[in-house]
């Protein structure tokens, strides 16, 4: 089995809205995504998101894996938090990739 590769929130808002480069884009396309339930939120929540957007998101979650955070995520959340200077949405996605 190959690497597998969590993808953040603002690769998938970036692909979404057209900003991902070309190499990102064919990469995005060629995997089953695979986020964080905190990527789910963060995308899902954005604001200025027309509903057309929100449901080609949603569609794009409904084929994602997502990863739910337990107590070993949270446990390296703190971990991460504690030792470096990261927001807690990013410290969870990056404790869900680790």
């Amino acid at each position: 089995m190959g690497a597998v590769y969590l993808t953040h929130s603002n690769v998938i808002i970036d692909y979404f809205n057209g900003r991902l480069n070309h190499r990102g884009r064919l990469y995005l396309e060629s995997v089953e995504p695979e986020i964080s339930v905190i990527s789910q939120i963060e995308i899902l929540s954005g604001k200025s998101a027309s509903a057309a957007e929100i449901d080609l998101l949603k569609q794009f979650v409904s084929i994602a894996k997502v990863y739910e955070v337990n107590s070993i995520i949270a446990d390296k959340t703190v971990y991460l938090r504690l030792n470096y200077n990261i927001k807690l949405a990013d410290a969870l996605i990056a404790a869900t990739a680790l």
